[in-house]
């Protein structure tokens, strides 16, 4: 179950993501991986890197309103997950974030972190990861993101 809040929330559907998605999976390549998800929305991909084995899932959005589905989509499918959230910081009303803060953890079969912040600074945070996932709206030009994922991660996949 994924909630996503319609009149806050960017919602698109596209088959080349769950293509890529599978081919990752397939290849193993989230199994036991530390996942940056940097534009996460309402964090559908990572829950996915969670189910797939990925041992750390970072979840990274600059829209607060993604985030509060994110942790609600976190704590709801929880069970299924195999976590438990362990820390939400429930006073933080920023809309757009700037340097990353940590709203959210969970511990269980993955150790996942939540974080509100722009991308480009998530190095402030996350120092090493196997795979970061971008996500960006359709019309929007990844390559911007590039740069701030080659610093934390050792491959980057649009998605």
């Amino acid at each position: 179950c994924v909630y996503k809040n319609q009149s806050q929330i960017h919602i698109e559907f596209n088959n080349t993501n769950i293509a890529k998605m599978e081919e990752l999976f397939f290849k193993g390549e989230l199994e036991n991986a530390i996942i940056v998800d940097g534009l996460c929305g309402t964090g559908t991909l990572g829950m996915l890197c969670i189910l797939a084995g990925s041992r750390k899932v970072i979840f990274n959005d600059a829209w607060l309103p993604a985030l509060e589905n994110t942790i609600l989509n976190l704590k709801t499918n929880s069970n299924i997950l195999g976590i438990k959230i362990n820390f939400e910081k429930t006073d933080h009303h920023k809309l757009i974030g700037d340097e990353p803060v940590l709203l959210a953890s969970a511990k269980g079969t993955a150790q996942v972190l939540v974080y509100h912040g722009d991308i480009r600074k998530l190095d402030m945070a996350v120092r090493d990861c196997d795979i970061c996932l971008i996500d960006t709206f359709p019309a929007m030009d990844p390559s911007r993101f590039m740069a701030a994922c080659k610093e934390i991660s050792k491959k980057t996949i649009i998605i």
